[in-house]
């Protein structure tokens, strides 16, 4: 599954790592100046998943910095943004409920950010391979 999700965005300008997070499978993309987008696709544990997923955007939530925002891709999911003042630009995280899996994400900056519902889209519509 980690190829398949890493093959959605590819650049010369890209570094792209296949990689794990607890139960999920999925990619991490760096850009040359530093801004990174990651995400991971979860089949099992889609509940606990989601779980721990709303923790961490509730802890990110007692920083004034970060705000809540829908994820309108697939059904149900949420996520916090914030600046971080740090010259990288926004950053974030949150989930969304796809048929079949949980796709949870990360990011920081305004280019991640912009290619976040693109890859979650194309993601959606896709037949993923354990």
């Amino acid at each position: 599954m980690a190829a398949q999700v890493c093959n959605l965005l590819s650049s010369p300008k890209l570094a792209a790592v296949q990689s794990r997070m607890g139960t999920g499978e999925g990619c991490a993309w760096q850009w040359p100046n530093g801004q990174v987008l990651s995400m991971y696709v979860h089949i099992d544990l889609q509940s606990e998943t989601v779980t721990e997923t709303k923790q961490i955007i509730d802890m990110s939530l007692q920083n004034p910095a970060f705000k809540k925002t829908a994820f309108p891709v697939c059904t149900g999911g949420d996520m916090v943004i914030g600046d971080f003042r740090n010259g990288k630009g926004p950053g974030g995280t949150g989930y969304t409920q796809c048929s079949g899996f949980v796709l949870t994400f990360s990011f920081q900056g305004a280019d991640a950010q912009k290619h976040l519902p693109i890859i979650a889209k194309q993601l959606s519509g896709t037949t993923l391979a354990r």
